[in-house]
């Protein structure tokens, strides 16, 4: 990883472009991967599905949280340190 300020600026720009193209596409992935396990696996299938995504809503949810948690009790050490 670069500590250069401008090439961490551009990675988070591109990171923000993918991610707003993936959400663009969400709804029609969402339709096709509904429709192709529906042929796959049939009931079970969607509902296998409807399991992954909660999956993948918990552990975005989690990992979101941990990192605000990690960075309040940072922050509250580095005050009581007296770092600048």
């Amino acid at each position: 990883m670069s500590t250069r300020p401008s090439l961490l600026a551009l990675q988070f720009v591109l990171t923000l472009i993918i991610l707003g193209v993936l959400l663009m596409r969400a709804e029609s992935a969402i339709a096709v991967a509904g429709s192709l396990v529906s042929i796959l696996a049939g009931s079970r299938g969607r509902e296998m599905l409807q399991l992954a995504a909660y999956t993948i809503r918990g552990v975005a949810f989690g990992v979101t949280v941990t990192a605000v948690v990690e960075a309040a009790v940072a922050g509250i050490g580095l005050k009581l340190a007296g770092a600048p």
